[in-house]
């Protein structure tokens, strides 16, 4: 995880000094660093505590594609099609991720959604289908995940307090 590692050399910290500060191995985090272990939300909250920060901040977001306006024949469009492709296994694989790995999946797929409704305007026109059918795909994918993390939070499941969910319904609404 290499924004745990940015955030621990910045802080001037060990690997060691880090996990005697969040009360972990420090193989723990060393794995963690490396990728050789997945953490939990817990032993990530742990660790963001000890750095003075978020658990967020170790996965930021993506930025924002930039707005080519379609000069010398390269196309958006392509490359949101190539980002959303790069995402599906993950969307597709939603309800099986961590709790951590799915809040990602939703902030990656409405950031996608929201540079698509920024960069093309509707109505679509037969020439770009493809960003019609992608506009559509993201929308139900983003709203089904939003549903998902609130049925979480109706049965009081752990983490689900993790997402304002009135807050990512308003953020589509305002891009739909």
């Amino acid at each position: 995880m290499e924004e745990l590692r940015r955030l621990r050399k910045a802080k001037g910290l060990s690997q060691a000094q880090l996990a005697v500060m969040a009360g972990l191995d420090p193989s723990t985090v060393s794995q963690i660093e490396t990728g050789a272990r997945h953490a939990n939300m817990r032993t990530l909250a742990r660790l963001a505590a000890a750095l003075g920060s978020e658990v967020a901040d170790f996965f930021p977001l993506q930025a924002p594609l930039p707005d080519f306006n379609h000069e010398a024949g390269f196309d958006a469009g392509v490359v949101m099609l190539q980002h959303y492709e790069s995402m599906r296994d993950r969307i597709s694989n939603f309800n099986k991720l961590e709790q951590w790995e799915r809040l990602r999946v939703l902030d990656e797929a409405l950031d996608l959604f929201q540079d698509l409704r920024r960069i093309y305007s509707l109505p679509f026109n037969r020439q770009n289908r493809e960003v019609a059918l992608l506009h559509d795909v993201l929308y139900v994918s983003v709203l089904r995940m939003i549903e998902a993390f609130e049925r979480e939070h109706e049965r009081g499941g752990s983490g689900a307090d993790i997402v304002d969910i009135e807050e990512y319904r308003a953020r589509l609404e305002r891009s739909a």
